[in-house]
């Protein structure tokens, strides 16, 4: 089963925002701030199969959520020598949280992983999601007619 990375299989209200986001971590941030470190795109849109497939594994507590309407994206960050980052001790997923909520997505970072609650913690650091308009996934699933 192949992993989505495209900005172009997003949402159209979402890749604007999602290449904006990449632009200012890629071209600005990490060049200035995290010299030699890598921010990559790891997923994007998914199907229904691998959300599942996801969610079997434990990385989701979601049978079908926001990657599945194109409307979230998942980072992760690579140290100079090629390592995959997945604790924050350099701040780089702080600093890329920041910028996605700055231009009005939301951060996995802030969220408690177990109610998918937006509060304080670090559960989702390399997740984040666009919520156009107010839209919320219960109307996703509705106008789609996928009942989870």
């Amino acid at each position: 089963m192949s992993i989505d990375t495209s900005i172009e299989s997003l949402d159209v209200r979402f890749q604007p925002i999602a290449q904006s986001w990449q632009e200012i971590m890629t071209g600005y941030v990490v060049p200035v701030r995290f010299r030699g470190y890598v921010v990559r795109r790891l997923e994007t849109r998914r199907t229904l199969a691998r959300q599942s497939s996801v969610l079997a594994d434990g990385a989701s507590n979601l049978k079908i959520g926001w990657h599945n309407f194109g409307l979230a994206l998942d980072f992760g960050v690579f140290a100079p020598d090629g390592t995959y980052e997945k604790d924050d001790r350099t701040g780089i997923y702080r600093a890329a949280g920041f910028v996605a909520m700055a231009l009005g997505m939301r951060w996995g970072g802030n969220w408690d992983r177990d109610t998918n609650i937006e509060e304080p913690g670090e559960n989702d650091r390399g997740h984040i999601e666009y919520h156009p308009d107010g839209v919320t996934l219960d109307s996703l699933k509705e106008a789609a007619g996928l009942r989870a």
